[in-house]
């Protein structure tokens, strides 16, 4: 294990939601229907994990700010308080892989070689072991008479173990062969945060170069054409225009839209 001193926070978030769907009715209209649902809870988080919630939070709340997120009505969250402790943080090399026993016999606490497994239920996943191998190592000995044997263990080669947040089961998993400690979290989810579901910066800057296009046209522009591309550039011009007709005076817009920050 390693010890540290880390900084914890306990907030409050709140949002509700319309969970609405399509919905076709007994007279053959359809429409749009769906129940609220409020939510209400505390968590602590620690430093890195606030970190991590404090910047996407923020950028759900400009999302539903700008519209994107029409079903849901508010979202909001505040820290209640915080303090520091001393944590103790397993090494991912021996997370979800050993059980202790107790050995009277010789006063020792033996290592049992397990394998995590995800359990569905009604009432959501839980994580329950697989026994694979009784050993005689006593926990006390420390990580030279460990880890040889969980080098021989195949699951651990693939991923860390098992986590169980919010009622869904998370494999958490290496990002490289040669790092045990940066991890990534991977879900069946979407993540609509994520620029490749709404990347804000492209739609409004295309809003943007639009509206200046229609500006310039004001301004007695009689060729103005947004995203034009040229031979002169290797990339489109936001916006390119021109005005006169003996003498043509041409603009070569480069337009800049930025939603945070």
């Amino acid at each position: 294990m390693d010890k540290h001193i880390d900084t914890f926070h306990k907030i409050n978030v709140f949002y509700e939601y319309f969970a609405y769907a399509p919905n076709l009715g007994p007279d053959g209209i359809v429409g749009i229907s769906g129940p609220r649902s409020i939510n209400d809870f505390n968590m602590f988080l620690d430093s890195k994990q606030f970190s991590n919630f404090d910047k996407t939070a923020n950028e759900l709340k400009n999302q539903i700010d700008l519209g994107y997120h029409r079903h849901i009505d508010h979202f909001e969250y505040e820290i209640l308080f915080e303090y520091q402790t001393e944590v103790y943080e397993v090494k991912d090399r021996y997370f979800d892989i050993m059980e202790l026993s107790y050995n009277s016999g010789s006063d020792s606490y033996d290592i049992i070689i397990v394998e995590p497994i995800i359990n569905e239920s009604k009432a959501g996943p839980t994580k329950g072991r697989k026994i694979l191998r009784k050993t005689d190592i006593n926990f006390m000995d420390g990580s030279a008479a460990i880890d040889p044997t969980i080098d021989e263990i195949e699951w651990k080669r693939e991923f860390i173990g098992y986590a169980i947040h919010n009622k869904e089961a998370y494999k958490i998993l290496y990002t490289n062969s040669d790092s045990l400690n940066k991890i990534k979290v991977e879900n069946n989810g979407l993540n609509y945060l994520d620029n490749e579901i709404f990347d804000l910066h492209n739609l409004f800057s295309r809003i943007f170069e639009d509206s200046v296009a229609d500006y310039l046209r004001e301004k007695g522009y009689n060729r103005v054409i947004p995203r034009h591309k040229l031979d002169l550039f290797v990339s489109d011009i936001d916006v390119y225009a021109e005005s006169g007709s003996r003498e043509i005076r041409r603009l070569y817009c480069e337009c800049k839209f930025r939603i945070y920050d």
